[in-house]
């Protein structure tokens, strides 16, 4: 018996050995954390963070970056942030949309935003 205690049901929660060491298969796999958090790892060999929530009634999942880019503890982090936002009935995904509206606008007024040139 290893030295960590089993979650509620009776599951170890990720370590970042074993985000690191999972390997890509033939078909996308989830590895799962707690709380709805879970490693995507797809067939190509990324790595994904994603969320899984409900709002108003239906699930929904949220990226929340690339694994190493993001850590398992900032994955950790960025849930707790959701689950802060769902208690406040604000829909994650929908903050996130309009986070980038609204960094997009002022880019624009500042022109800060770069153009790609072909």
């Amino acid at each position: 018996m290893g030295a960590r205690s089993p979650g509620k049901r009776g599951k170890m929660k990720l370590t970042d050995t074993q985000c690191r060491n999972a390997k890509p298969a033939a078909c996308a796999y989830k590895m799962f954390d707690g709380g709805g958090l879970y490693l995507e790892v797809m067939p190509n060999g990324s790595k994904l963070w994603r969320q899984k929530y409900y709002y108003l009634q239906k699930e929904k999942r949220l990226s929340l970056g690339h694994y190493p880019l993001i850590t398992l503890a900032e994955a950790r982090e960025k849930r707790e942030d959701i689950k802060k936002l769902l208690l406040k009935d604000i829909d994650p995904a929908q903050q996130k949309v309009e986070r980038k509206i609204e960094i997009r606008s002022i880019e624009a007024t500042r022109g800060t935003r770069q153009i790609k040139i072909a």
